[in-house]
């Protein structure tokens, strides 16, 4: 897979970031994106899920297992999330194939890390995550999206005022 830095430098404008390190650095800064599921028939579904991007571009999230795009997933493990950042107007499309974790540390981990970006503490709920630890519900699935594609793209203005869009494939 492509090479990543941990971070891009602060000093590196926009235009200096390699594709890799801009589509990096929208995810990562975000905390949300429209994750989009099909049905076994074709049905799409768009739902907002909380994501915790890797520097692999691996991005996870958590669901519920009655979830619609759950259900979705099971029928169909390919899936497409978008991240858009309106300031810079900025985007990254991704589709990928989504497997669920299935070792513990790494569901605990995730877990944690969800909490955090969601409620700005790693440890609440404390009783769902003690359960989900122990095992005790299954109501909660972790799951990760390993992308096939990759798309960034900036909707950006030239200095002379005009709309010139681009789009760089990162993968």
């Amino acid at each position: 897979m492509l090479e990543a830095t941990k971070q891009a430098s602060p000093s590196l404008t926009a235009q200096q970031l390699s594709p890799y390190e801009k589509a990096y650095k929208l995810i990562s800064t975000h905390k949300a994106g429209a994750l989009a599921t099909a049905d076994k028939n074709g049905k799409p579904h768009v739902a907002i899920v909380y994501c915790i991007a890797k520097e692999d571009l691996g991005l996870y999230f958590s669901t519920r297992i009655e979830s619609r795009k759950f259900k979705n997933i099971q029928a169909n493990q390919i899936v497409s999330l978008a991240f858009f950042d309106e300031l810079n107007m900025e985007t990254v499309q991704i589709t990928g194939q989504v497997e669920r974790v299935g070792r513990l540390s790494v569901e605990q981990e995730v877990l944690r890390e969800l909490i955090q970006l969601r409620y700005g503490e790693p440890n609440w709920p404390v009783p769902p995550i003690k359960m989900f630890e122990k095992k005790i519900t299954n109501e909660l699935a972790i799951l990760k999206v390993i992308p096939t594609e990759l798309t960034y793209g900036s909707f950006g203005t030239a200095k002379d005022g005009r709309y010139q869009p681009f789009f760089e494939e990162v993968i």
